[in-house]
């Protein structure tokens, strides 16, 4: 995340979802028994083995631009591949961006419901950090690693459903987050999906660590612009459904609206938010980002919430809206199918 150790829970078994979920309102979620496979499916000892890569001294910090990063980007396109995303890049899953040595990687999940599928909801999150300074290498596990491999987990939890969701699901790892949103930047100016088409960002960050500076953050998390759409509705629901307590953070959640790569898509008008578990912890933007430290068992609880969320918004007939907006776009939009 742009600028402004708890010990190691062991791994769980897979968890478990009911077919119907009952949400604190009193309503129901339906989903299918593809669905919710497809949620059990979310792999804590996946996620552990893709971060213990993409966060080794190995990828040196994964500066924009430097050989690390050009690594990193090989391997989220090969997982993307392996998913059985569609590349959504202009050179395979790499969109190059015109900047030397980095490139976005975008995959999509294609929309099974004719009326829907040319709409798409974007899940990001950034694959960058600091790299080497003063000869100390700034892994970047929880920033943004770990909301790195929560777009590759979720990513290959839900390309396995048939049908698959209604609409199409575009997943993007930018670049350069740390530098200015510059991956963010280039991609709503040449999206994979039109960016008028474009109903919402869900973008992750910092979603492993559990130390949060103002204390404990277990089974929650925290969306910035709390007010400012109704993507939250969605995520309480998905969250309550999940056993995951969505929260507006007092101190960080407006501060942090605009400091992360959701604030590209609202500047373009796209309804959007970045989900985070702890916006401030010991060691951010510090050497001591590491794996070794990163809670993978309620990572993988917070990405069910993820997912289910993201199943929400790619089913539904009813799209996020603005309830007032940071940042309004002076061109018109409309969100209908």
């Amino acid at each position: 995340m742009g600028q402004a150790p708890s010990p190691r829970r062991p791994l769980r078994p897979p968890w478990v979802l009911l077919v119907l979920l009952t949400a604190a309102s009193g309503g129901e979620i339906s989903i299918s028994d593809a669905e919710r496979m497809a949620l059990d499916r979310l792999s804590a000892e996946s996620l552990e083995a893709n971060l213990s890569f993409l966060a080794s001294d190995a990828l040196k910090g994964r500066a924009t631009p430097s050989p690390g990063l050009e690594t990193a980007a090989v391997y989220i396109a090969e997982q993307f591949r392996k998913a059985g995303l569609e590349p959504a890049g202009d050179e395979g899953y790499f969109q190059q961006a015109h900047h030397p040595r980095a490139k976005n990687v975008v995959g999509i999940l294609r929309g099974s419901d004719p009326r829907l599928r040319n709409t798409c909801v974007v899940l990001s999150a950034h694959y960058d950090h600091l790299g080497v300074r003063h000869g100390r290498i700034y892994n970047g596990a929880n920033d943004d690693g770990s909301g790195t491999v929560s777009v590759i987990e979720v990513a290959r939890a839900l390309a396995g459903l048939d049908p698959h969701p209604k609409r199409t699901i575009v997943f993007a790892t930018f670049f350069g987050e740390e530098e200015g949103l510059l991956g963010s930047r280039y991609y709503v100016r040449h999206p994979a999906c039109p960016i008028i088409a474009t109903i919402a960002d869900l973008n992750l960050e910092q979603l492993g660590r559990t130390d949060a500076t103002e204390g404990n953050r277990v089974a929650s998390a925290a969306l910035t612009g709390f007010d400012l759409t109704t993507i939250p509705q969605a995520m309480e629901e998905a969250g309550r459904a999940t056993g995951i307590r969505m929260v507006e953070d007092a101190k960080n959640s407006d501060v942090f609206f605009l400091r992360s790569d959701n604030a590209s898509f609202a500047k373009a008008g796209v309804p959007s938010t970045t989900l985070a578990v702890a916006f401030g912890f010991p060691d951010y933007h510090q050497p001591g980002d590491t794996v070794a430290k990163i809670d993978f068992a309620n990572m993988a609880k917070v990405d069910r919430a993820v997912a289910l969320g993201l199943l929400l918004l790619a089913n539904s007939d009813q799209t996020p809206r603005w309830i007032r907006q940071a940042q309004p776009s002076r061109r018109s939009r409309s969100h209908s199918p």
